[in-house]
């Protein structure tokens, strides 16, 4: 997975992903953001789950969450969790369309991990 960390003149950090795994970059942003605490934190668990000494791991965050297997990583926004039928119905009715490659991705743990880990040297230099 190839990123580019960008430090804003405010003194602000972000990063930026392809767009296939753009809801990990905002996940990144808006969950993590320069938490180093929270960054450790889930390198930790990922290390952890590695040898299998959990299976899963669900971590619900204010616009994301996180799953972490021992294989791989999904990333997914919220607001897929809370459509109703309602919403669907508008959806059709007017011909529009949600697409759920901004709201979803998917990556192997260890990109993750080497990612979190790169986040976490750049946001502390």
């Amino acid at each position: 997975m190839e990123y580019d960390f960008i430090r804003e003149k405010d003194g602000s950090y972000s990063v930026e992903l392809s767009m296939e795994h753009q809801p990990i970059a905002q996940w990144i942003n808006t969950e993590l953001s320069d938490d180093s605490g929270k960054i450790t934190d889930i390198i930790r668990q990922i290390k952890d789950i590695k040898p299998k000494q959990l299976a899963e791991k669900k971590l619900v965050g204010q616009e994301y969450s996180l799953l972490l297997t021992p294989e791989e990583v999904e990333v997914t926004a919220n607001s897929l969790h809370h459509k109703t039928d309602i919403y669907d119905d508008l959806l059709q009715e007017d011909d529009l369309y949600e697409d759920d490659n901004l709201s979803r991705a998917m990556c192997g743990l260890e990109d993750l991990q080497y990612l979190l880990e790169d986040w976490l040297d750049f946001i502390q230099r």
